[in-house]
């Protein structure tokens, strides 16, 4: 994640999905955000759904991102929860998570929090094994952004969801919180600092901040989405079950694009190509 710079983008438009057509069945075709859902993510920072992605096509998809994971464990030694860019880097020919990434529900809604064009510049699979993985301390993602999770397995509070902060979205940039040696949590946020991910200083007591979060439970091909200045974290996973996600991140064309070296998990000596920015018409 070092070497950052600068960023180049590509323009493409939904009618890019053209070659994708063997991907229609992915996203579910009844599914639409309700007038609810928009006033619930402005008012919350944050919104899920069931049933984002077809059931028939879960499955399927469960063994796609197996495969990505063996590969890029055991092939390339990565972190599971730090498996980059499978929308860059999947061949044309089998590249379903293009497909949801730009699939028109998804887009109209974040065209709505975000203006048009929206940049998608990331994307990452995140794996915690049975009874393994790491808490992911509170933290933002970037100004003028919207993360989007969607779990390919079930996921509950007992194994490792996503945990968001309701409204704190409407009090901006937060300080980051200062490392401690003697902080059980240092080794932890340091590990962590390597991916540009800062443990928040909510400025209160622990016990006051975690009163009202929201643990998300959904089954697998829900969908959420959040503000890029949302409080959220996520916990082991403490189960005999493993938790995979798909998270897609956008921000808004008016916000600095940067590039950097990513590893393509796809080579078998680790070798790096450059992160590509995407903007969507």
């Amino acid at each position: 994640m070092e070497g950052f710079q600068k960023g180049e983008y590509e323009e493409v438009t939904l009618s890019k999905l053209s070659p994708l057509q063997r991907f229609d069945g992915i996203v579910n075709g009844e599914f639409e955000f309700s007038r609810e859902d928009f006033l619930h993510f402005s008012r919350d920072g944050f919104v899920y759904c069931e049933d984002f992605i077809a059931r028939e096509a879960i499955t399927s998809l469960q063994q796609e991102i197996d495969e990505i994971v063996d590969k890029a464990i055991n092939t390339c030694g990565l972190h599971p929860e730090w498996i980059m860019s499978p929308h860059q880097l999947l061949p044309d020919s089998n590249n379903w998570v293009w497909a949801i990434a730009m699939s028109k529900p998804l887009i109209t809604f974040l065209q709505h929090q975000l203006g048009t064009p929206v940049v998608l510049f990331s994307s990452q699979i995140a794996f915690k094994p049975p009874h393994g993985g790491r808490t992911v301390p509170w933290h933002q993602d970037g100004k003028r952004s919207c993360t989007v999770w969607i779990p390919f397995d079930d996921v509950c509070k007992d194994n490792g969801t996503l945990v968001v902060k309701p409204s704190w979205h409407k009090r901006g940039r937060l300080k980051f919180k200062r490392l401690d040696p003697m902080d059980d949590s240092t080794e932890n946020n340091l590990f962590f600092a390597k991916y540009h991910l800062f443990e928040i200083d909510p400025c209160i007591s622990r016990r006051r901040f975690l009163h009202n979060v929201v643990p998300i439970k959904l089954r697998a091909g829900g969908i959420e989405i959040h503000h890029g200045e949302t409080p959220h974290a996520s916990y082991p996973n403490n189960s005999d079950s493993q938790r995979s996600v798909l998270i897609l991140r956008y921000q808004s064309a008016t916000e600095p694009m940067i590039s950097g070296p990513i590893v393509d998990w796809r080579s078998e000596k680790g070798d790096t190509v450059l992160q590509k920015n995407f903007k969507i018409y």
